[in-house]
């Protein structure tokens, strides 16, 4: 074989050599850019549910449906796009079917807890509606007592008007002016001391509204953030205590209906009394006289000490308003402190909230003592209201169990096709790496082919010169060799370079896969985060 052709050979065996490299190039080209997409979409859905689940374990406010919602649909779409792409063993599928399991185990312990307060506030609706009728029964006694007083007190005066005619009463007419003058007197100042009560008692109420209603509006802003479930619960407490409220006002009405009636028959006894007075004034001797003029110092003395209960009354009522603002402002600023606190903290905020509903309604129990005949129709209309949300708790227990079922069912199949899509995954990675290292291989052996050709032609090229030491190649030639070998080495460089290159694609396959444990080691760990803050 000439020269020539041996160059033709060698030309040949380079292009071909080139355009093998050229497509195995392209082709791990886009091997390179698949697996670049692959990993990147796998990053890019792990740190979506990582900011979810950040998004609630870090969030002040109290976890939204919404934030749920979410999240599952992040799953599903995680899942649906990676099914069958990654590995995962059957413990760490277990784990986080226990996780899970746990965080609705908690929220169904946690709507069982607000069930069981609910039930505590409509036992105490009806023990109320009891007292309210015990209490109709008393008012009704006390009306028959003034009744019977009035009746008692007109036939004094039928017996003493029939006296009138054997009294002159005109010894005594200026001292009796001058008593009256001053009962007169203890009547307007007390009359002005009892409105002077009055409004103190509107100001203090009118401050323990405004800061029960602050306090309302807060724990309303709170209970929006929650999850469905609890919050519905959570609205239900809040009507209780409304009808409480309304129960509240309802009493407070009858409670001044009452003292209008007890005023209107102390009235009647006061002028019944006053005519009593003026009989005798004007039926009465020396003695009768001077009995009367020690009768009115007496009722001036007892208008006097009327006037000293009063005053100690108000201050009392005053000190427990006083008592009850404080309570309520410490109130506020331990649910403020709730607000920021965890889920956990939250339950007992209910549960201190359902204690002071507890006092409110002791607290109305000790002024129940002057209601009306509207107190039956009352009783009916909360009996209805009372019926109506008994019904409704049913309605809403079922929806709730249903809900809940479905919801297990639908987060466990999300949960296996997850795990099953991380196992395929894992799996497609384990071979890509062992195709690149066959291909590296590949490389090892065709850099050891062309290493073997180099060799061999070293060595031709070294016979035939010792051959004919005198007969010397063309200068066209010897370039052309040179060029050869040139062009040679530089194949045997490119593709060790290649080599290397695949090495590197080998090292980042790995690390992504740790990369990608170590991401699925952060996801259960932030599902345990979750569990507990369900706790």
């Amino acid at each position: 074989m000439s020269n020539k052709e041996k160059r033709e050979e060698h030309r040949s065996m380079i292009n071909n050599i080139e355009e093998q490299v050229q497509e195995e190039d392209e082709i791990e080209l886009i091997i390179r850019n698949e697996i670049n997409k692959l990993t990147k979409y796998v990053f890019d859905e792990l740190k979506k549910m990582s900011l979810l689940f950040d998004n609630l374990i870090n969030s002040k406010s109290f976890i939204r449906k919404s934030d749920i919602d979410a999240l599952k649909k992040e799953i599903s779409e995680f899942e649906k796009v990676m099914i069958g792409n990654l590995n995962y063993d059957e413990t760490r599928k277990n784990i986080l079917r226990e996780a899970i399991e746990d965080i609705y185990n908690k929220l169904e312990g946690a709507e069982e807890l607000l069930n069981k307060q609910q039930s505590l506030l409509l036992k105490e609706k009806e023990e109320l509606t009891q007292r309210l009728s015990e209490l109709k029964k008393k008012n009704d006694e006390r009306v028959r007592t003034y009744d019977g007083e009035i009746a008692h007190l007109t036939v004094i005066l039928s017996n003493l008007k029939k006296e009138l005619e054997k009294i002159d009463i005109e010894s005594l007419k200026e001292e009796l002016t001058e008593l009256d003058y001053r009962r007169n007197d203890l009547y307007s100042i007390l009359e002005r001391e009892l409105n002077f009560n009055n409004e103190q008692i509107e100001l203090k109420n009118k401050t323990y509204s405004e800061l029960k209603g602050q306090s309302l509006l807060k724990l309303q802003m709170l209970e929006s953030q929650k999850v469905i479930e609890i919050d519905e619960l959570l609205q239900k407490n809040i009507s209780l205590k409304k009808e409480l409220e309304s129960l509240k006002y309802s009493i407070e009405n009858e409670i001044s209906r009452g003292n209008n009636i007890r005023l209107n028959r102390e009235n009647e006894i006061k002028l019944l009394k006053e005519e009593i007075e003026k009989v005798k004034s004007e039926n009465s001797e020396s003695s009768s006289l001077l009995a009367t003029k020690e009768q009115l110092t007496n009722e001036i003395k007892e208008l006097e000490e009327k006037i000293k209960f009063n005053r100690l009354d108000l201050f009392q009522k005053l000190k427990a308003k006083n008592e009850e603002i404080e309570k309520l402002k410490k109130m506020i600023a331990e649910k403020e402190k709730i607000a920021e606190s965890e889920i956990k903290e939250k339950k007992n905020e209910l549960i201190n909230e359902n204690l002071k509903l507890e006092k409110s309604v002791n607290h109305l129990k000790e002024h129940l003592g002057k209601l009306t005949e509207s107190s039956k129709e009352m009783e009916n209309r909360y009996n209805e209201t009372i019926r109506k949300l008994k019904e409704k708790l049913e309605i809403m227990k079922t929806e709730t169990m249903k809900q809940v079922t479905k919801r297990k069912n639908i987060e466990k199949t999300i949960e296996d096709k997850l795990l099953e899509r991380i196992l395929s995954l894992k799996a497609t990675l384990k071979e890509q790496l062992l195709d690149m290292q066959k291909r590296i291989q590949q490389k090892d052996n065709k850099i050891q082919e062309l290493k073997s050709i180099l060799i061999s032609e070293n060595s031709k090229l070294a016979d035939n010169h010792t051959e004919d030491t005198s007969q010397q190649l063309p200068q066209d030639e010897v370039s052309e060799q040179q060029q050869f070998f040139y062009i040679l080495n530089k194949s045997i460089t490119n593709i060790e370079q290649e080599i290397g290159e695949y090495r590197n694609s080998i090292e980042k396959l790995i690390e992504n896969e740790k990369n990608i444990e170590k991401a699925i080691t952060e996801t259960e760990e932030k599902l345990n985060l979750v569990s507990r803050k369900f706790d």
